[in-house]
């Protein structure tokens, strides 16, 4: 970071410093008697420095000239935001008149970007977000950027393998844009922009959910007009819509939040409820509940039943999704609640597929089939393919389940007739579902074809999950022709993966063939072992039906020790 010196207008190259020498510096100043003796506060006081060497002379300054201050006493007068840059100041020494120096040397233009980049607060952004926080064309708004590169108000901060540059602001800068857009940005041309940022971003979000979906299903939306990403914004995305998804994962749950917390909450929960898809296929929980809870909140506040109900239909998806039944049931359930009084048929329809999903995990079959058969009735009214498939395919497992096979393969064979041109997630994961049916029909052979392609698609589109159950299918049919050095690679593959992105019911059915494995090849011990660990977690996840696998085959075990 470069920053213009008090008080020559000359630049001074400023680099932000690692932790062990902010630590460093700071001592040099202080004393390393007086860091040691408060050492957890001498690291929050070079993070509330931002690690930059100026405010770590200026805080050192202070200290050096008041022994009588501790280390705490100082970090305590840093902790306020709002009071930090002025705390930041002695004797001829200012982080914000260096700042001021920076700032009054850009354009008007520019200014204006620089304070309203203060809405965004994720660590970093690409350029794509300027243009709707300014109102102009992206290629004028990269103009702006540059001023601020310039500058050095802004630093590229590209992570190795990403599409785009990135952009950051250092902590202490953001601060005072944030401080400036309060000062001068009035409050109708500040809901504007983040108005038009938050439109962007759907807009974006919109084509990412459609790419990953094959089309606009499983998602119930808000009544604002669907908005369309400027053809700039998409020629630097280049369809390449996960990658996209991942670099700007934080700037959307950040973006989320502030809409939700300055009175979009419209917008806030369409967000939140466009991006859930995309946290479901990559597993990132934190960003999923961090954004649905404060849309959930919004929503309350303003009494927006439609958008509260989609909030808790993500939020119950969410722990469905972590195998967390107790807590998703509820919140399904009162989803259901305010979807039937708003009158949203395709929000209850979604919501009681998914609720019938705890059920059958939970070993309640005839209630999910019921649920499901209700539920297709409204997906067919309203042409989601995507979510068709989803039912259809859980379906036929869950009959499969109950030993009904050849039931089963008919509504396998449906979803697969539906999908056949369908590019959407529900696509490979209906192949696999089709590779389950032969192997419940003693086809082992044709069940690895199946397993085969559904790997090959799921690594393709990057379902995460999808290509774990492909691993199990694969294993299992190594372990029933007998290759148990290769069933025993594979199921290690898709264990290792199963932990990786959180899931105990899939790592519990993985278990169940790694046990069957070390059984067969004799080792009646290691067999056992597994057992009882999937065991363990099927009674802590709440899956008496899975459990009741388990329990099965350690009878069974035991019956072959005698």
């Amino acid at each position: 970071m470069r920053l213009a010196t008090v008080p020559s207008t000359c630049t001074l190259e400023l680099e932000v410093l690692d932790e062990g020498q902010a630590l460093e510096l700071l001592a040099s100043l202080v004393g390393s008697a007086r860091l040691e003796a408060e050492p957890e506060t001498a690291l929050e006081l070079i993070r509330y420095c931002g690690m930059l060497p100026l405010a770590l002379r200026i805080v050192g300054a202070k200290l050096a000239a008041k022994p009588h201050w501790s280390l705490r006493k100082a970090a305590s007068r840093l902790v306020d935001e709002r009071r930090r840059l002025n705390e930041l100041s002695h004797e001829n020494l200012e982080v914000r008149a260096c700042l001021e120096l920076s700032y009054k040397g850009i354009s008007a233009a520019a200014r204006t970007l620089f304070r309203r980049l203060s809405l965004i607060s994720a660590s970093d952004f690409a350029e794509w977000v300027c243009s709707p926080l300014v109102d102009l064309p992206l290629t004028e708004a990269q103009d702006l950027l540059e001023e601020l590169l310039d500058t050095r108000l802004l630093d590229v901060t590209t992570p190795a393998g990403a599409a785009q540059p990135r952009y950051r602001m250092h902590d202490l800068v953001w601060l005072y844009a944030v401080a400036l857009a309060d000062e001068m940005e009035p409050g109708e041309e500040r809901a504007s922009a983040l108005h038009r940022l938050g439109t962007g971003a759907l807009a974006m979000a919109d084509d990412a959910h459609r790419a990953v979906c094959g089309g606009d299903f499983a998602t119930v939306h808000s009544l604002i007009a669907r908005p369309l990403a400027a053809p700039e914004a998409l020629e630097t995305v280049g369809h390449q819509w996960l990658r996209w998804y991942e670099e700007d994962r934080a700037t959307l749950t950040a973006l989320c939040r502030k809409l939700a917390v300055e009175g979009h909450e419209e917008l806030a929960w369409d967000l939140a409820a466009t991006c859930r898809c995309l946290f479901s296929l990559r597993f990132h929980f934190d960003d999923w509940k961090a954004t649905h809870e404060v849309a959930l909140a919004a929503a309350e506040q303003h009494g927006n039943e439609r958008g509260a109900a989609a909030m808790l239909l993500g939020l119950g998806d969410l722990h469905l999704t972590k195998r967390q039944y107790g807590e998703a049931i509820p919140l399904l359930a009162r989803s259901q609640e305010l979807f039937e009084k708003v009158g949203d048929r395709y929000g209850f329809a979604l919501a009681l597929r998914k609720s019938a999903c705890a059920d059958r995990v939970q070993g309640r079959f005839a209630q999910a089939l019921e649920s499901w058969e209700t539920a297709m009735r409204t997906l067919r009214e309203v042409g989601d393919i995507e979510v068709q498939a989803q039912v259809l395919r859980w379906t036929g497992q869950t009959l499969l389940e109950l030993g009904r096979p050849d039931e089963a393969g008919s509504f396998l064979f449906e979803a697969a007739e539906l999908v056949t041109s369908f590019q959407g997630r529900s696509a490979p994961q209906v192949r696999l579902s089709l590779g389950d049916l032969h192997l419940a029909q003693g086809k082992p052979d044709l069940a690895a074809v199946e397993f085969a392609r559904g790997f090959a698609q799921t690594q393709e589109n990057g379902d995460l999950s999808g290509h774990c159950y492909a691993l199990w299918g694969l294993g299992w049919t190594d372990v029933l022709q007998g290759r148990l050095s290769q069933a025993q690679e594979r199921l290690h593959r898709g264990l290792e993966l199963a932990r990786a992105i959180h899931d105990p019911l899939m790592a519990a059915q993985i278990m169940l063939a790694m046990a069957e494995v070390e059984k067969r090849k004799g080792d009646l011990e290691a067999a056992g072992a597994i057992l009882r660990e999937g065991a363990e977690m099927c009674l802590r996840m709440g899956a008496p039906a899975r459990l009741d696998l388990f329990n099965g085959a350690m009878a069974e075990l035991a019956r072959a020790s005698r």
